[in-house]
């Protein structure tokens, strides 16, 4: 074993043991993070074409790409994003709304390897906002990841990761704390989630197959009421432990079919009581799906079947069909449309309905349609919406509702960007358990430095 293969092996196993890192999913940078250079500088053309399942916003810019610090075999990226936004309806009413002007500090350095072969990565950021009016609705989220690759041989794989995220539940959440008019929560709740994951990949083809083990730990702070008081969170704390495995054919690397099976187990850390019983439960998604890559499309769709069985009697089952996909189609060398669909059991909180109240959560279903356009090399458009449903159990609720939005990037050079957008928010409650329906409109503006 040779020196830097060694060095990987160890920063796997890191990877691994490492607690303080999170998932960046919650923290997306307004550009992606570039991928470090593998060879001898080029002179560099305006843009590259996009790479499997890219869009035009995605893809290489090598003029106005940061260059990074170089560290040896990292490349070290630092960013920093300053929004002000102006939001029509901040706590989510269906009348008498409340406006308010938002400043939003968002910091973040993302560590890259450039091995070659193998691969580590580090990423930690921050997204702290500032109420002008509302002090009580501030907040500061935080993130720290790691994620390390260990390549077996050319088609096998290890990979790991760890994750630490500091958050806060919205608003417009349906988990947000609602329990009768007189114990409404006084400001976003907080909560910490800790995730562990470790997988293998076998990806030569013609039979491929894959297994990923996920461990994910969440508390939740006990939050300040209306009117005095707290409403404890902590009946919310679980651990969740979730094992998955999939296997592939496929003889072209254009198009592949696959079957799925996922299971978990939720493990909730509340003593049962008459008003509010435990809610452990196991469940599972079989699905079966297809992938192609033909350049300018790329898709992967699956559909099967999900279901989250409790333990306590008193929780109805939550079963249904189940269903995804992403599909990526450049259909001009200037224009993305993506499709994005998916469905998820939500466990929630009892603190939403109040005591005696027994719903253990909620069926997810989404479904985003996104355009992307590239008026300049360093001008980009996007429009974008969505459609979300979400069908409680164990109670007369459903929510639906509708996202719409539109954005512009422009690149001034390579350190410096800014942005703009506007976002329609609507939520329909309907049912004896109905929460509040409602509409926000949300403009934002952003000034951002990177190097």
């Amino acid at each position: 074993m040779n020196a830097r293969t060694s060095i990987a092996a160890s920063l796997l196993i890191a990877s691994i043991l490492l607690w303080p890192a999170v998932s960046a999913a919650q923290f997306e940078p307004f550009l992606p993070v570039p991928y470090p250079p593998v060879g001898p500088a080029q002179p560099a053309p305006e843009t590259l074409a996009p790479q499997r399942a890219q869009t035009v916003t995605d893809r290489q810019r090598p003029l106005f790409d940061p260059l990074g610090v170089r560290i040896e075999e990292f490349f070290l990226y630092p960013r920093l994003e300053l929004d002000e936004s102006y939001n029509d309806n901040i706590f989510a009413t269906s009348s008498r709304t409340t406006s308010d002007f938002i400043t939003d500090l968002r910091p973040r350095l993302d560590l890259v390897s450039n091995f070659g072969a193998h691969a580590f990565n580090v990423s930690a950021g921050a997204d702290i906002a500032w109420y002008a009016s509302h002090s009580t609705e501030n907040y500061q989220d935080a993130f720290a990841a790691t994620s390390g690759r260990y390549d077996i041989d050319q088609g096998q794989h290890l990979f790991a990761n760890a994750e630490i995220d500091r958050l806060h539940i919205l608003r417009t959440s349906p988990n947000f704390p609602n329990v009768t008019p007189g114990s409404l929560a006084a400001q976003p709740p907080i909560y910490t989630v800790y995730r562990a994951g470790l997988g293998y990949i076998q990806d030569a083809l013609p039979v491929t197959y894959r297994g990923d083990l996920l461990v994910a730990r969440s508390e939740y702070q006990a939050v300040p009421a209306v009117g005095g008081g707290l409403l404890s969170e902590d009946d919310q704390n679980n651990t969740t432990y979730t094992l998955g495995l999939q296997g592939g054919y496929s003889l072209d690397p254009n198009w592949g079919i696959f079957a799925r099976g996922t299971g978990n187990f939720r493990d909730f850390d509340h003593a049962a009581s008459a008003v509010n019983p435990k809610r452990n439960s196991a469940g599972y998604h079989a699905d079966v799906g297809a992938r192609i890559d033909f350049g300018v499309i790329y898709g992967e769709a699956y559909l099967g079947y999900l279901e989250q069985i409790y333990q306590n009697s008193v929780y109805r089952p939550i079963r249904g069909i189940d269903g995804g996909a992403r599909v990526v189609w450049n259909f001009t060398g200037l224009d993305t449309l993506q499709l994005n669909a998916l469905r998820s059991v939500q466990d929630i909180g009892q603190e939403v309905f109040g005591p005696g109240v027994t719903s253990n959560g909620y069926l997810h279903s989404f479904v985003g349609l996104s355009l992307d356009h590239e008026l300049l090399r360093n001008l980009l458009l996007n429009g974008n919406v969505a459609y979300i449903n979400d069908a409680f159990k164990g109670v007369n609720r459903t929510d639906s509702g509708v996202d719409a939005g539109i954005g512009a990037k422009f690149l001034v050079r390579r350190e410096i960007y800014l942005g703009a957008s506007y976002t329609f928010a609507h939520r329909d409650s309907s049912g004896a358990f109905a929460g509040q329906s409602f509409s926000q409109n949300i403009f934002m503006l952003r000034l951002a430095t990177q190097l």
